[in-house]
């Protein structure tokens, strides 16, 4: 052992001995700054996420409006299909007959009709609406079956053709 390390080792023994706590490991949880540095951390991230969250349902179309409107005339004509189903038309023509759901859908689908093929299909899926009610409100329940096929036939076809297919649900 030389005379340096020597010094070294007994400079170095007061260090040591006067500050123990300076070797010690500190809790994460004792240390108020590390916790608020991952709070903060974690708050960022967790708002970079949501974010990427957004864009993704605005590029995948389901925060558009139109689509959630063509979705809502999706689940009604299901609704009545049901009642259809089970041979209630005052359901079906409470259903069908709402103005609200239509008036939005006829928006909606003027907005995602591009081509011309889109507009026609979209016209027979009114006229099948129409139809169906007039037929429930009659009480004509085969007319109204037949009606409903119609409608459910001219949304398949519409959706195909606007190109909006693989974001409904129930189609």
């Amino acid at each position: 052992m030389t005379r340096r390390s020597a010094a070294a080792i007994l400079a170095a023994v007061p260090m040591l001995l006067l500050s123990p706590k300076a070797m010690a490991l500190i809790p994460d949880d004792d240390d108020e700054e590390l916790i608020e540095k991952a709070k903060a951390n974690r708050k960022s991230r967790l708002q970079t996420e949501k974010v990427a969250e957004k864009e993704y349902a605005k590029t995948g179309g389901f925060a558009d409006s139109e689509v959630v409107a063509v979705q809502v005339a999706v689940n009604k004509l299901a609704k009545s299909g049901e009642a259809l189903a089970a041979g209630d038309l005052p359901a079906v023509a409470a259903t069908v007959g709402s103005d609200a759901w239509v008036g939005e859908f006829q928006k909606a689908s003027t907005g995602l009709s591009t081509n011309e093929d889109a507009k026609k299909s979209a016209n027979a899926i009114f006229q099948g609406i129409g139809a169906l009610e007039s037929s429930a409100k009659s009480g004509s329940l085969q007319e109204a079956k037949k009606n409903f096929v119609t409608a459910v036939s001219a949304l398949q076809t519409w959706a195909e053709s606007a190109g909006i297919a693989a974001s409904l649900k129930g189609l």
